[in-house]
């Protein structure tokens, strides 16, 4: 015959008061983040200057803008005939501009996917562009060791500096 059971008795002891602060509300309620998968090397990441503080990603052959609360995927640019580097906003978030391995920068409308501008001059794949502070300029860099800068409104190269010895990139 089995002997009775036997319940256990759990002792309970009080617990340390824990201060409650902000950052430990924020760290409490910090979730497991959320992961994308592209179809390729990321190889640029940058976040909208303005709310909704939007976020581009660009992979492979295409610039993706997603919703930064929810994740989901706004917009798709993918108007490269080979892989596009750096895709950049301008300090408004209108406007977007991307380099890629065809040696052209193109400028794109945010929220009709237009492509509006093509910058031409480099002889490489352009690995960084961006807009200058008064948003009327874009300076780029390339393999072609250049760093130019184009203006916008007139899609024309204002000055090319060529002393550097090395590709030029982030």
């Amino acid at each position: 015959m089995a002997a009775p059971y036997k319940k256990t008795v759990i002792k309970t002891h009080p617990k340390i008061s824990e201060k409650v602060t902000s950052d430990t509300l924020y760290w409490k309620n910090l979730e497991f983040p959320i992961t994308k998968k592209e179809s390729g090397a990321v190889s640029h990441v940058e976040f909208s200057p303005v709310k909704p503080y939007h976020y581009a990603v660009t992979s492979s052959a295409k610039v993706t803008i997603y919703n930064s609360r929810t994740n989901e995927v706004i917009r798709t640019i993918s108007r490269f005939r080979d892989t596009a580097y750096c895709g950049s906003f301008r300090s408004d978030g209108r406007l977007l501009v991307a380099g890629g391995d065809e040696g052209v920068i193109r400028l794109f409308d945010t929220n009709t996917k237009s492509l509006l501008r093509v910058f031409k001059g480099h002889t490489g794949p352009v690995h960084v562009c961006k807009f200058t502070r008064d948003n009327l300029h874009i300076v780029s860099g390339s393999d072609d060791k250049s760093v130019r800068i184009y203006d916008v409104p007139t899609e024309s190269e204002v000055a090319c500096f060529r002393e550097h010895q090395v590709i030029v990139s982030d």
